[in-house]
């Protein structure tokens, strides 16, 4: 009889202790996803945040260049939109790394897919962005500014995928015509930077022949190459011959401004590759010149 009695107490005991952990089991998930007591007992685990689908910014206004978001099961792609939301330029793709539970902020880092950013004349340089999900919201920065996006429909496949065909290509030489702009690009001198590095200023006169008022710096984008890499600008003494302002300038319809811009050099014997192009455009036209940097004085 003692036997059988010390056999009932250990087995009650032993389903007791499963009992209990079962419901240590639950109070540890529900710490590690934020779930409440309640939330676990109704509906059992939250699952994991599912940020796949499409995202839209919401801290500006639809009437002015915004960004839009696409996420897929391991990738994120942010496009520009301009202004009357006509044409899509990429400006950044990389990695995405989906949640593994319900807990926020949730955080990753992406990795630039250099292949196809570096196609796109508005594609983000850096090799990495972060991303940041909280309270229904997407933010990461963008040129210094802080993105904020909810999640919106905004037609994927109709603008981007099945959108327009692939852009031109066109090189023009010293002066040509891209967009509703006309560039010449003009001479180019050596110069140094407030450390004293070596820098070049380039001066090129834009056209403005669209209907409205225009800065180059909001229109227009310039890049400068030597051995196939781009260079950075340079901060240059504004006594050295150099307008720092001469990009921000408004220019009314049918006039033209001169525009000198400054870049760091990596070669003093090295050529320069200096090209202007349309921003947010879906063409990848730009009005091209070379420059021999040994002859520059």
């Amino acid at each position: 009889m003692k036997r059988i009695v010390t056999l009932v107490i250990t087995v009650v005991l032993l389903v007791i202790m499963v009992l209990e952990a079962g419901v240590l089991y639950k109070m540890i998930s529900a710490v590690i996803n934020q779930e409440s007591p309640r939330q676990v007992a109704e509906n059992g685990p939250v699952e994991p945040l599912d940020l796949t689908g499409e995202w839209m910014q919401k801290n500006t206004p639809e009437d002015v260049q915004r960004q839009v978001i696409r996420i897929t099961a391991d990738t994120i792609e942010v496009y520009w939109v301009p202004e009357g939301g006509e044409g899509y330029a990429l400006y950044w793709a990389g990695t995405y790394e989906a949640p593994a539970n319900a807990r926020e902020p949730y955080r990753w880092k992406s990795v630039n897919d250099r292949e196809r950013t570096g196609e796109s004349e508005s594609g983000e340089t850096d090799k990495t962005k972060k991303f940041t999900y909280k309270d229904g919201l997407l933010t990461y920065k963008s040129g210094g500014t802080e993105v904020e996006a909810e999640r919106r429909e905004w037609g994927y496949e109709d603008k981007v995928q099945n959108g327009p065909a692939a852009p031109t290509n066109n090189r023009y030489m010293e002066s040509g015509d891209i967009g509703e702009y006309h560039i010449e690009i003009g001479g180019a001198s050596l110069s140094e930077d407030i450390t004293g590095a070596p820098a070049v200023i380039v001066t090129y006169s834009w056209t403005n022949n669209s209907p409205a008022a225009a800065s180059a710096m909001v229109m227009l984008i310039e890049r400068a190459y030597q051995g196939g890499e781009q260079l950075t600008s340079a901060q240059v003494d504004a006594g050295a011959a150099y307008d720092a302002e001469s990009a921000s300038r408004t220019v009314e319809p049918g006039e033209t401004q001169l525009v000198q811009r400054a870049f760091l050099l990596t070669d003093a014997e090295a050529s320069l590759t200096f090209e202007v192009s349309e921003f947010l455009s879906h063409t990848k036209d730009a009005v091209v010149k070379e420059y021999d940097v040994p002859s520059l004085n």
